[in-house]
């Protein structure tokens, strides 16, 4: 009777293990974690909307948002992305200090469809990926 119990346990702890190494990227729900906002309700296409981001994690974060920020459109109930860039980006994560804020510029190519929108953008912490999710906005 005790060796599958043993059994048992050493399945779960094998499982609980693998799983705790899951290197993917996490989406932050708790209020000590990233927060993006865009500042308008509307942006016209070819123009740059600005991005309030907000670290409200106990460590600093490091972000780009030209390789780590996607725009994502609203298609039916579901998000997607709504661009493919092929821009060549600065190969840099920039800091985002504990309890700091910062404005930053996010162009909103010419050629996406409008409609309403949103940025997704992913966050380090050296460790794990965190992506955050701007508030939706309208393109037009």
């Amino acid at each position: 009777m005790i060796a599958p119990t043993r059994a048992l346990l050493a399945l779960t702890l094998a499982a609980l293990a693998a799983a705790a190494c899951d290197d993917g990227p996490t989406e932050p729900t708790d209020q000590l974690l990233p927060v993006v906002r865009a500042t308008s309700a509307s942006v016209e296409r070819g123009a740059s909307i600005m991005l309030r981001l907000e670290n409200r994690a106990p460590r600093e974060l490091r972000y780009n948002l030209c390789s780590g920020g996607r725009l994502q459109r609203l298609d039916g109930a579901r998000w997607v992305d709504a661009w493919e860039s092929f821009a060549l980006c600065t190969p840099v994560l920039y800091p985002l200090l504990r309890g700091s804020e910062v404005e930053e510029e996010f162009y909103v190519p010419l050629g996406i469809p409008t409609g309403i929108h949103r940025v997704r953008v992913s966050f380090s912490d050296g460790d794990t990926t965190l992506l955050a999710y701007s508030n939706a906005f309208s393109v037009r």
